[in-house]
């Protein structure tokens, strides 16, 4: 939020040294010719730009974590722990107490997650891609403590 903040009072003083540096005499231009539309065109700019660069297009509703903060979390009672990965890939190996639910089948498979969507769910996959397209998809659904591995079980195993 104070990055946002930042980026619009950035926005609106380099719209309005625009103004005073670049402006125009003459008067037909309407962005350069009034000092309060390029202070405003400016803060407006910076906001979009810099949101656009924070949120990287796209806001994560989960937290990512490192292999000891997930062990930590792995060890709370109530916590899910949700394989992602492929049955012939969960068969390979897989974390204690892990579920296996596919990314590929989780849309059609949310009654089988627990009802309540404060429960603590921990998801991993391979390497962490696909565990983070289904944290952001659960996420979409109001679950609201879900929790993506970093590195995913390539990462917890090193």
């Amino acid at each position: 939020m104070n990055r946002m903040v930042f980026a619009g009072v950035a926005g609106a003083i380099a719209g309005y040294a625009w103004y005073r540096a670049v402006g125009c005499s003459t008067g037909t231009c309407p962005l350069t010719s009034n000092p309060y539309i390029s202070t405003l065109y400016g803060a407006v700019m910076g906001l979009l730009i810099t949101g656009s660069a924070l949120s990287g297009g796209k806001p994560e509703l989960f937290q990512r974590l490192a292999v000891t903060q997930a062990a930590e979390l792995a060890k709370q009672t109530g916590t899910v722990i949700l394989d992602v990965r492929t049955p012939q890939e969960y068969a390979q190996g897989r974390l204690p107490s892990a579920v296996l639910l596919p990314v590929d089948e989780l849309s059609h498979r949310l009654g089988e997650l627990p009802k309540n969507k404060n429960t603590p769910v921990l998801v991993y996959c391979a390497t962490g891609r696909r565990s983070q397209v289904a944290a952001q998809f659960l996420t979409e659904q109001g679950y609201s403590a879900i929790h993506e591995l970093k590195g995913g079980i390539t990462a917890w195993q090193t």
